[in-house]
Order: C-alpha cells, then sequence, then structure tokens
C-alpha cells in the first residue's frame, strides 16, 4: 500500500490520522507499521485526538510495537 502525502508543506493531523489508522488495519508488513505509526505520532503530537487515542491504545495493547512508552502513555485518554 502506498502513502501520497497532501501536496501541502505541512500535512494536516487529521489527515495523518486517518492515514495511518488505514495502514494499520489493512495487515501492514513491517515498513507499513513504522509509516502507520509515524503517522499517528505525528498527528498526536500536533493534537489530533484521534491519533492521540490510538497511539494510547496501541501502546495498552500492542506490546510488540516500536512505541516509546512515555510518550504512549502520555496519550491515553
Amino acid at each position: 500500500m502506498r502513502y501520497l502525502p497532501p501536496r501541502l508543506e505541512k500535512p494536516d493531523p487529521r489527515f495523518e490520522a486517518n492515514a495511518g489508522c488505514v495502514l494499520l488495519t489493512h495487515d501492514p508488513d513491517a515498513e507499513t507499521l513504522a509509516l502507520a505509526l509515524h503517522l499517528l505520532r505525528h498527528a498526536a503530537e500536533n493534537h489530533d485526538a484521534l491519533a492521540q487515542s490510538v497511539v494510547g491504545w496501541c501502546h495498552l495493547f500492542g506490546h510488540h510495537l516500536p512505541l516509546d512508552p512515555v510518550l504512549g502513555a502520555h496519550f491515553l485518554r
């Protein structure tokens, strides 16, 4: 699956959150998983509520995911 970023210099956090969620739901390989988590982390840092929630839940239940535990716990709602 390919990710095509918007043509703006700074992507909208909602777009990044939605793209990250879509990538997570399609049985991602390692590269796609890394991209999805990057998009979700970036959107969460830009205060997107969906991304913050997903990153928080991934922190709780995705022990195999490469997430920073402090950042993941910060986004738990």
